[in-house]
């Protein structure tokens, strides 16, 4: 859907530069500029200095130990045959996350994006599901 563009989103991002009219038409109808022509999706860096990086990590801190304190890993890969206990724990928690997301909305912790919302959602809304990971 978005070919060669896409790459030129990346770069953008990564140098910090005005994107040309290609970029913006492409991506413009999924909300992804606003008129200054400002990047409106997350873009998390991989830096120490980024508070959205820290943020992150700070609740995989807390998280993680406690989803591997419940789970199995050693027996569900030999049980399922995987490779080991990394990719176990990768696949076990993408089995997971749909119920964790769940209780979250459940305890009103997050809301449901509107893009989830059929009967609301339009195609402007993809950009609330989007985000860009810069790894340095």
């Amino acid at each position: 859907m978005w070919g060669k563009n896409l790459e030129a989103l990346f770069s953008l991002v990564q140098e910090n530069s005005v994107p040309n009219k290609e970029v913006v038409d492409e991506f413009s109808s999924l909300n992804f500029f606003d008129k200054k022509l400002r990047l409106t999706i997350p873009v998390i860096n991989e830096k120490e200095n980024n508070s959205l990086w820290l943020l992150s990590n700070n609740i995989i801190d807390k998280l993680f130990p406690a989803f591997m304190a419940k789970a199995d890993i050693e027996a569900l890969k030999t049980s399922y045959k995987f490779n080991d206990n990394s990719e176990t724990a990768v696949i076990f928690y993408h089995e997971v996350m749909f119920d964790l997301m769940d209780l979250l909305l459940e305890n009103q912790v997050i809301q449901m994006p509107v893009a989830f919302q059929s009967s609301k959602a339009t195609l402007k809304d993809a950009a609330d599901l989007c985000f860009i990971v810069v790894s340095n």
